[in-house]
């Protein structure tokens, strides 16, 4: 807990406290992170059942439901994973000290590679080099290697399908039935 001075109504934040939270937001980091493929893999299963079984309205709209209800949560996984990095790359460089040329060493900064805004007389060396693939033997640039993208792509595209296959069956069932 925080440390109240005596003489002062500030509180001074105890170098241990500092490191029991930096301890703490990385377990509670890497538990968003481990959610997030937990639930990637349920709703692979889920669509695995759902499509594997046979189409129909009532499955599509299931599939749907699915699909924005996991995707709303993967969005606020996402707040939460940027939430924890930034207090993390604040304790690297206000309480730790990671500025100037140090400034993209620590954990937090290093993976979120972002660029923070100098400080007086600060001098923040370059940004570092995006992550990079190769498919077929090129390069493929850092910005397209992100799991939210791809997860993005996963959402959209099954949305996209069940709301197809939703419209499809709805029109082959009045179409049958001769509803107007």
């Amino acid at each position: 807990m925080p440390k109240r001075n005596s003489n002062s109504t500030d509180i001074n934040e105890a170098p241990d406290d500092i490191r029991t939270e930096y301890s703490a937001l990385s377990n509670y980091f890497n538990t968003v992170v481990t959610f997030r493929f937990t639930t990637l893999g349920f709703y692979l299963a889920a669509l695995a059942l759902i499509i594997g079984s046979g189409a129909t309205i009532g499955k599509s709209l299931l599939l749907i439901i699915i699909t924005i209800s996991l995707y709303l949560m993967e969005l606020r996984n996402r707040a939460l994973y940027k939430n924890l990095a930034d207090r993390g790359m604040q304790i690297e460089r206000k309480y730790w000290k990671y500025t100037n040329e140090k400034h993209y060493d620590p954990f937090y900064a290093h993976m979120m590679k972002e660029e923070l805004p100098k400080e007086d007389n600060e001098t923040i060396p370059s940004k570092p080099n995006e992550d990079e693939a190769k498919i077929l033997g090129q390069k493929v640039p850092g910005s397209f290697i992100r799991h939210s993208w791809a997860l993005d792509i996963l959402y959209l595209g099954v949305g996209l399908y069940a709301m197809v296959q939703l419209i499809y069956l709805i029109c082959k069932f009045i179409f049958i039935h001769q509803i107007y």
